[in-house]
């Protein structure tokens, strides 16, 4: 924004042939390396019309003290979604029905279990997701994906803003073409709504990852090797991870200590793997190459590491 402000974002929807998203993290700041005492979030929705919302939330309560409507010149930057450079196909595309009529599930499933980041997007509304987790059954030839970060908005012509009284929107996306959605007041724990729809879906894969490191849960090397892991880590590589038979992540912090890598893994709301719990929490892990994943207590599953090729 204005060649000052650079930010990655969340969410993609199309309106009346312009662009939003949504960029999320942010926590205001008394200055470039400080913030402030009394902290907030400040979302943004950023639109092609030049339209800058800015929404503010205190950390851990719901009440905003302010929000700004303003106007920016933005610059515009896509990652191309294959290795070769050239437009991702579809690997999937159902129905609202869940009715493939382009690609198949069990090549979804493949892509995902060699560490693809997945995204999604409903082809009625031109709402793209980039999906947070994602569940895979092989004997059920079932996918459903998790995306997390969506701020509750509303249309204002032929662009988007912030609704007044903001709440989290979760989504669980599946290959039988339902999507379940639980809201959540920002800042606390109050239910604004639990419903599920069904939608027509594209199923697209990002997979320009390969495999660092895969162990048993004991920590035992099985393919690839630690080393390469902590050097990928060290040279800024993103690092997904693949656990509990079936449950891909992108790891939101990385620790290398004594030679073992520990990675922190927050994008988890509490759900069946289709739709969420009706009293929905957060649950955070510690995921570490030694075989332990510790949330409220230490449990052991076998991991897989992956990073970028490029």
């Amino acid at each position: 924004m204005d060649d000052l402000y650079s930010t990655d974002t969340n969410n993609v929807y199309s309106l009346n042939g312009e662009i939003c998203v949504l960029a999320l993290f942010h926590i205001s700041k008394g200055g470039f390396d400080s913030h402030q005492t009394k902290a907030y979030w400040w979302f943004l929705n950023l639109c092609t019309t030049g339209n800058v919302h800015m929404s503010r939330w205190y950390v851990g309560v719901h009440l905003s003290p302010s929000e700004s409507k303003v106007k920016y010149n933005v610059k515009w930057f896509v990652r191309h979604l294959s290795c070769d450079s050239t437009p991702a196909k579809p690997v999937l595309c159902t129905t609202e029905s869940g009715f493939p009529y382009c690609g198949n599930v069990n090549n979804l499933i493949t892509v995902i279990s060699h560490g693809a980041e997945i995204h999604g997007v409903d082809a009625k509304r031109s709402y793209s997701v980039e999906f947070t987790n994602l569940h895979y059954n092989k004997k059920t030839s079932f996918v459903s994906g998790t995306h997390l970060w969506h701020i509750s908005q509303t249309s204002v012509s032929n662009y988007v803003e912030f609704q007044k009284n903001a709440y989290w929107w979760f989504t669980i996306w599946s290959t039988d073409g339902s999507r379940d959605i639980s809201r959540w007041s920002i800042g606390e724990h109050k239910d604004r709504g639990h419903t599920t729809d069904k939608l027509p879906i594209i199923w697209l894969a990002d997979t320009c990852w390969s495999l660092a490191y895969e162990h048993d849960e004991h920590g035992q090397s099985i393919d690839g090797s630690v080393d390469y892991l902590r050097s990928a880590i060290l040279n800024g590589k993103r690092v997904r991870l693949l656990y509990q038979s079936g449950y891909p992540i992108e790891a939101d912090e990385l620790i290398i200590r004594n030679g073992h890598v520990t990675a922190q893994v927050l994008g988890h709301v509490s759900n069946s793997g289709k739709t969420f719990n009706s009293d929905a929490y957060w649950y955070w892990e510690n995921v570490a190459t030694t075989g332990d994943v510790g949330r409220n207590n230490s449990i052991q599953y076998w991991i897989a590491y992956k990073s970028w090729k490029n």
